[in-house]
């Protein structure tokens, strides 16, 4: 093995990284940067990782409890890669249709512009639903916030 190719040990990268050894460089001068680990106080439920186990849907009250939930979460523009925040989506939308407008059809700025309410509609609560089910650090953020109900497949609205 060579010494581009050699692992070395990071003291302190991030939380739960502590003598954890990962690369540091890539042959050709790449230097690899790392997304900081996660360090879970809660043990994952089964339902976490596979959303099969478990009917569940997650309660949101408003639009303040949604921002809550998606701190932190990024979202980005599919032609520009552009990111923003998950919340509140107007931001991803607004961009695409002003920015990208050219390269959308009728239907697509229809759609978008959906997007680009105020509040949590019943568009946005659909769209929040979808990003739930995707998301692993969405569902343990809303379980750890206790917004976690036993209704299958949908967000509740208060």
């Amino acid at each position: 093995m060579t010494d581009e190719h050699k692992l070395k040990v990071v003291e302190n990268e991030a939380p739960g990284d502590k003598g954890k050894s990962i690369p540091d460089e890539l042959p050709g001068g790449v230097v690899v940067r790392h997304a900081p680990s996660t360090n879970h106080a809660t043990p994952d439920d089964p339902w976490i990782r596979d959303i099969s186990v478990k009917d569940f849907a997650i309660a949101l009250k408003n639009d303040a409890v949604a921002e809550e939930l998606c701190e932190g979460e990024r979202i980005h523009c599919e032609y520009c890669g552009e990111g923003f925040p998950m919340w509140p989506v107007r931001q991803w939308a607004s961009h695409v249709v002003h920015t990208h407008h050219d390269q959308l059809t009728d239907q697509q700025i229809g759609a978008i512009a959906q997007f680009i309410a105020v509040g949590l509609t019943q568009v946005l609560a659909q769209w929040l639903a979808m990003q739930f089910l995707q998301r692993v650090a969405l569902r343990r953020r809303a379980r750890d916030m206790g917004l976690i109900a036993a209704v299958p497949g949908k967000i509740i609205q208060n």
